[in-house]
């Protein structure tokens, strides 16, 4: 890394570190990181998910999105924490999983990725970046997903039919 890179990084940091000190409202806060995280890793899209529990279950809440290829629908939904999705998985295990391509998550979490999002919106998931949002206890408090790492800004992450 260049000292050049290195710097700017550095102040790119620090001034997400003040933005995120100053505000008070957790639910733009929590925004403020997926915008923040979404540009710092040049991704296209990203969501959180954020873990409720009560005596009985534990799971996650779908509860910010945001796209740079197109808009849809924003739908909040709940996700058993299981095995059986890649965020559940990360709630589960508290591990970083990177799947540079999606048909990793097989081999890796012994599933494939479900497309149904992409077939329903006509998007194309390539890639993803997984993390286990903690506090500062270290408990399990949400799932961070970043998803198709962009080598081109300007591209965009549709699939195209051939229909």
């Amino acid at each position: 890394m260049s000292n050049n890179l290195s710097t700017e990084l550095l102040e790119k940091f620090s001034e997400i570190g003040l933005k995120l000190t100053a505000e008070k409202d957790v639910n733009k806060l929590l925004e403020l990181i997926l915008t923040e995280c979404i540009k710092i890793t040049d991704s296209d899209a990203g969501s959180i998910y954020i873990k409720e529990e009560d005596e009985e279950t534990s799971q996650l809440i779908f509860m910010y999105t945001l796209n740079t290829s197109m808009s849809f629908p924003f739908k909040s939904f709940k996700l058993p924490i299981t095995m059986n999705s890649i965020a559940g998985a990360c709630a589960m295990t508290g591990e970083i999983y990177n799947f540079k391509s999606m048909d990793d998550t097989l081999e890796v979490l012994g599933f494939h990725h479900n497309r149904s999002f992409d077939e329903s919106y006509g998007y194309e998931t390539c890639n993803m970046l997984v993390i286990p949002l903690k506090n500062y206890n270290n408990d399990m408090i949400g799932v961070l997903q970043l998803i198709n790492k962009k080598k081109d800004p300007k591209h965009k992450f549709i699939a195209y039919s051939n229909d």
